[in-house]
């Protein structure tokens, strides 16, 4: 069957000594989620799956760029496409 195996991201909790600090982490915490809704609707359906997994932005973009961002092998290739086709 499948693998059922989850996961975890283990925090340190650090306790907060101010209000402002406290005040500094929520606007942190909300633009992180804001951050990692846009790039949630931003992405084609087929692809969502892939970062539906992601409880930060940052590991949202982690993701998307293992996965699409091209080798040095892949450039080189794509590049000499496009000189070939641009000869012809």
């Amino acid at each position: 069957m499948g693998d059922s195996r989850r996961r975890v991201t283990l925090r340190r909790i650090v306790p907060l000594s101010s209000s402002a600090e406290k005040g500094k982490l929520e606007n942190k915490k909300a633009k992180d989620s804001e951050a990692l809704y846009y790039i949630q609707t931003a992405v084609a359906d087929h692809i969502f799956p892939r970062i539906s997994v992601a409880t930060s932005a940052k590991e949202a973009w982690s993701i998307l760029q293992k996965e699409y961002q091209d080798s040095a092998k892949v450039r080189i290739i794509k590049l000499q496409t496009l000189r070939r086709d641009l000869r012809i």
